[in-house]
């Protein structure tokens, strides 16, 4: 797990840089914003370029899931993990070789996330557009699947929530996962 100290380090260039944005949002849940300010400083300006990515969890120095326990979180497909928890909610950071990214956050509250994503696509100029909305037909599952466009980007960005047979009465793991149409450098 990442550190109190490393934590704060690699959190503050993050939440200082989104200071502006993070002003602006309706969403009051941390859990969510956390999220996705994570997502907007990590998987949106890397999606489609797992080196770049890499590097530049490097520079923030997140710390790596163990491998034995990376397994489980890449889904079955070749790529890296890294701890991103916060004190407020346990995060990994996935990279896949194919140039997906996805946060996996425990106990997420989609609809504070999905609020949170849109009020930062609004943020930007770039309202994104929901492609579906769709949930299981047992309710276990629920997946919301946006695009979104910002200068030579363009994003699939989905948002997805897996109760845990486990716990049922507590809220469910929600997947942040994007990948992008274009290759174009990093930003926003």
């Amino acid at each position: 797990m990442i550190t109190p100290t490393l934590r704060a380090a690699a959190f503050a260039s993050i939440t200082l840089a989104a200071g502006a944005v993070h002003a602006q949002r309706a969403v009051q849940d941390p859990t969510a914003v956390e999220a996705i300010t994570l997502f907007q400083h990590s998987c949106l300006p890397f999606a489609g370029m797992p080196a770049a990515l890499r590097d530049w969890v490097a520079r923030k120095n997140f710390v790596a899931v163990p491998s034995t326990t990376a397994t489980a979180f890449l889904g079955g497909e070749p790529g890296q993990a890294w701890w991103a928890s916060t004190p407020d909610v346990k995060m990994v950071l996935v990279s896949n070789d194919t140039g997906a990214c996805r946060i996996l956050m425990a106990h997420g509250d989609k609809a504070n996330v999905d609020q949170a994503l849109q009020d930062y696509f609004v943020s930007i100029g770039s309202p994104a557009t929901k492609v579906y909305d769709k949930a299981s037909p047992d309710g276990e599952t629920h997946q919301t699947l946006l695009t979104a466009a910002f200068r030579d980007r363009t994003w699939l960005v989905s948002t997805t929530t897996h109760s845990k047979d486990d716990a049922p009465g507590e809220k469910p793991m929600l997947i942040i996962l994007t990948t992008s149409r274009a290759r174009g450098g990093p930003h926003p």
